[in-house]
This record gives structure tokens, C-alpha cells and sequence, in this order.
């Protein structure tokens, strides 16, 4: 797989915190401009399969922080956090 800096574009950076006491985590987002061939799980460990969604009809269990990221994206945000007291 190769690909160039120009085929792809940073949409979205989330911060988040599952749990307290967990360490925190950056999630970053990236919309594909050009795509050739089919995705492939290579981490069957920390996700059960690669699908394409409709925005608007996103499966119930989803992760949380993704979900929001989606949001936000549809909002034009391009950063934002979740699971931090406040």
C-alpha cells in the first residue's frame, strides 16, 4: 500500500479519556481523496469489521468518541474532546 500526502486530508482530531484514570488518547481522522482496491482488518483484536456507513444511519455500537467524531465533522470542526471531567 502506498500512499501520497496529497491523497488524503486530516478532517478531524478528537481527545479523549474512555475512563478515569485511563491515559489519554488522540484520535485523528482522515478523509481519503482517491481509494483503489477494498480495506483489510488487521487488527481483528480491536475491531470486528470494515464497513462503509451512511452517516446518518450509523450502527448503534459504535464507538463513542467515533461517533462524535463524525458530528463534528459534518459540523466543518476539526477538534474536539470527550470523557474529561470538566
Amino acid at each position: 500500500l502506498h500512499i501520497e500526502r496529497q491523497d488524503v486530508e486530516l478532517v478531524h482530531v478528537v481527545h479523549h479519556i474512555d475512563r478515569a484514570g485511563d491515559r489519554p488518547r488522540m484520535g485523528l481522522f482522515f478523509r481519503a481523496r482517491t481509494w483503489t482496491g477494498e480495506p483489510e482488518l488487521r487488527e481483528p483484536d480491536k475491531c470486528t469489521q470494515w464497513k462503509f456507513w451512511d452517516p446518518a444511519a450509523l450502527p448503534d455500537n459504535l464507538v463513542s468518541y467515533t461517533r462524535q467524531a463524525i458530528a463534528k465533522i459534518q459540523n466543518g470542526d476539526l477538534y474536539s474532546e470527550t470523557g474529561w471531567r470538566t
